[in-house]
């Protein structure tokens, strides 16, 4: 009995209280992006950040807390915090200064990504699906954001055996484990059909959505790389309704 006591406290449990889920979030993001770590753990050991966040906080609400601040950021609101000689110093007055909006963002706003890279790895599946069909696909995309995904035909891919896809604006490259066969990049798909299912979608055609997408990504280049895939939207809108 007692034994099977240690072994127990070995099993990850969820954090539970503000300190907590700040730490996780920490840890989390301690080898990716450790400038982000380093505001949280900040945060940890202030009581007027934590103050700032619900009594039961989930796993996400240092995420949205950042988003908040970058928000305010992106619209030249304030001073970006990222850019600063003295990020914490920044990130905490403005925490100071906009308190209440940031309180209520925190409750209300909830996490939206749309990582458009995820569409490297997709492209071949894809590519696969429809060269053992033959037929034209159906997309159903659940927690769709603002639907870039979606459109991942309407992007250029380049692989080491060949590009796939159209020239256009935005070109999608990245690192392969495995090669791709340069006979599948020579398939055509025909996109029949696409829905996208979204409790809060985003409308990244208008300045106030893509802004509040790019809230939530840490990494300049991905922002960069979001507003690049939102310049397909409009065009890609009015051809696929």
């Amino acid at each position: 009995m007692e034994e099977r006591h240690e072994q127990n406290r070995d099993v990850w449990q969820p954090p539970m209280g503000a300190l907590q889920v700040f730490e996780a979030m920490a840890k989390g993001l301690q080898e990716g992006h450790p400038e982000i770590a380093e505001l949280l753990r900040c945060c940890t050991s202030d009581p007027f950040v934590l103050s700032l966040v619900p009594a039961e906080p989930t796993w996400d609400v240092p995420h949205r807390m950042v988003a908040a601040v970058r928000w305010l950021a992106l619209g030249g609101e304030v001073e970006d915090f990222e850019a600063a000689q003295a990020p914490w110093a920044v990130f905490r007055g403005v925490l100071a200064e906009r308190g209440e909006w940031i309180a209520r963002f925190v409750r209300e706003q909830p996490v939206q990504t749309n990582v458009v890279q995820r569409c490297f790895a997709l492209l071949p599946l894809f590519l696969r699906v429809a060269r053992t069909t033959g037929r034209p696909l159906n997309l159903v995309e659940l927690g769709t954001s603002a639907g870039l995904n979606l459109l991942w035909d309407c992007y250029r891919y380049q692989y080491q055996a060949g590009a796939w896809g159209d020239l256009c604006r935005f070109e999608i490259t990245g690192e392969e484990r495995l090669s791709v066969p340069a006979e599948l990049l020579a398939t055509r798909v025909e996109v029949r059909r696409r829905l996208g299912i979204d409790l809060n979608p985003i409308d990244a055609t208008r300045e106030e959505g893509l802004r509040l997408l790019c809230s939530f990504h840490h990494d300049r280049f991905a922002r960069e790389r979001l507003r690049a895939a939102a310049q397909t939207l409009p065009a890609e809108n009015d051809r696929h309704r």
